[in-house]
């Protein structure tokens, strides 16, 4: 398969998993919804080793690695902001909703933390 297919595939999978989370979704079956997506997951991870043509360099990576660290960094001073000014100033449901996001930063931040221990110690193998 080449990777021109291989785009075309991928897009096709991702609207028909897209649709039936949504047919899904509004019939009250929330809890199946998530087996469109993993479904479709697999067949991409299957149709990905079946390509012929390379769909990934090192410059790919490195592009990767470089959007996902800002995205993190972005959302961790984001969501830290909003929650201490969530949490500070209002009251009520805004003031849960400002704890579930200051939970939610540090759970990503731990998470950051042991996934950097593991990749030090380890090595990008």
């Amino acid at each position: 398969m080449k990777e021109k297919e291989y785009r075309i595939v991928s897009f096709v999978v991702g609207v028909m998993a897209g649709v039936s989370v949504y047919y899904l979704s509004i019939s009250g079956l929330m809890f199946l919804s998530v087996i469109p997506v993993l479904a479709g997951m697999f067949v991409l991870y299957f149709l990905k080793g079946k390509t012929e043509d390379v769909l990934e360099d090192e410059m790919l990576h490195r592009i990767s690695e470089k959007a996902s660290m800002r995205t993190l960094q972005v959302f961790l001073v984001c969501g830290g902001l909003v929650s201490l000014y969530l949490i500070s100033f209002t009251s009520g449901n805004l003031n849960f909703i400002g704890h579930i996001l200051s939970y939610t930063v540090i759970i990503l931040l731990i998470l950051y933390f042991l996934f950097y221990i593991f990749y030090n110690k380890t090595g990008l193998k």
